[in-house]
């Protein structure tokens, strides 16, 4: 008998070992991120390149993991890609070359041709080529979008444009990025929406609210979500305990501590079933069932067998996945991009 148990335990040892190796196969790398700019960051044994849409290495591996909190290097936008160096911070370019040297205290991505950059506590903004446009004033800011960024001074919010003047006056308690030409802010515990010209478009009235997207925005009110119209009338009713931004016509709701899909009259395409999922993007949306992830189409039908412990919307024609075994990228059909080493 006990020769027979240790026959068994045998198989299944090999039986195991073989399933890793095809997982190892199927996702290569330690980490994976989305593509951006045509190109992703893949880690492998603590140190990042980045692959292009054939799993070709276009910048080799020569970046290091210096810390376990944030990675060595960013996504690429605009061409360039965010570059840490122990505790500064500068930018490469698609070739991997330091083009922007690492003299700042910390920086974010760039959008709209500039990028956020902090010195001596305070945060401005330099071009492509690393000249300072906007010099550091700012406690805190964001991201350009649809040219202006919203900043923050003496503690109050406010926006400016390209060329660093005053386009909204410092009259808000929190603000967000522009959307569809209009931006959510917060003026004491309430929030509304205001035009490129800071003109209230839907006066503060509601106890949270997010991005208009496809036309809706998500706002709370009695503890509830639902969505506007662009003159503030509630058009989906807020019966919602989370909702998510109008992406390819379908927003993502929570009810009852299950996600589904609503169109954008409010009604229910894709039914509240899953124990989390993402936004659609490409198609696709992904979806948790019973502890994995999978994709959905905007039918509701499950296109890739949930299988992954981890899993991201698809950019640019591929999904981030993640399991025990790995990290790696699936096209639409669920096929795995081969790395090429």
């Amino acid at each position: 008998m006990t020769r027979y148990i240790r026959a068994g335990v045998c198989i299944l040892f090999v039986f195991l070992c073989a399933t890793a190796l095809a997982q190892d196969r199927r996702l290569p790398l330690d980490y994976a991120w989305s593509f951006s700019d045509g190109l992703a960051r893949a880690e492998v044994n603590g140190r990042l390149g980045y692959v292009n849409p054939d799993g070709e290495y276009l910048i080799q591996s020569e970046f290091r993991r210096e810390s376990v909190f944030y990675p060595p290097v960013f996504d690429f936008h605009d061409g360039r890609a965010h570059r840490i160096l122990g505790d500064r911070h500068g930018f490469i370019d698609r070739t991997g070359a330091l083009v922007i040297d690492p003299r700042f205290d910390d920086a974010r991505d760039f959008s709209e041709g500039l990028a956020m950059v902090k010195t001596a506590g305070l945060w401005g903004y330099i071009d492509t080529d690393g000249a300072v446009i906007i010099p550091p004033a700012f406690e805190d800011a964001g991201p350009f979008s649809l040219g202006l960024a919203r900043v923050q001074h003496d503690g109050r919010w406010g926006y400016i444009d390209t060329l660093g003047e005053t386009a909204i006056p410092f009259s808000f308690d929190e603000a967000r990025e522009f959307s569809e030409e209009s931006a959510a802010v917060r003026t004491g515990v309430l929030w509304g929406f205001i035009d490129e010209a800071g003109a209230y478009l839907v006066e503060p009235s509601f106890e949270d609210a997010s991005d208009f997207s496809g036309g809706l925005a998500p706002v709370k009110t009695g503890g509830l979500w639902g969505y506007i119209e662009e003159a503030g009338t509630i058009v989906i009713e807020p019966i919602f305990d989370e909702t998510g931004p109008f992406s390819e016509g379908l927003a993502m709701v929570r009810l009852s501590g299950k996600y589904g899909f609503i169109d954008t009259d409010g009604e229910i395409v894709v039914e509240p079933v899953f124990d989390a999922a993402g936004d659609f993007s490409e198609g696709l949306a992904p979806v948790k069932i019973d502890g994995l992830w999978g994709f959905i189409d905007n039918t509701g039908a499950v296109v890739i067998e949930p299988m992954f412990d981890h899993a991201s919307g698809s950019s640019e024609g591929f999904a981030v996945v993640g399991s025990d075994g790995g990290w790696g990228f699936v096209d639409r059909e669920g096929a795995f991009l081969e790395i090429k080493r």
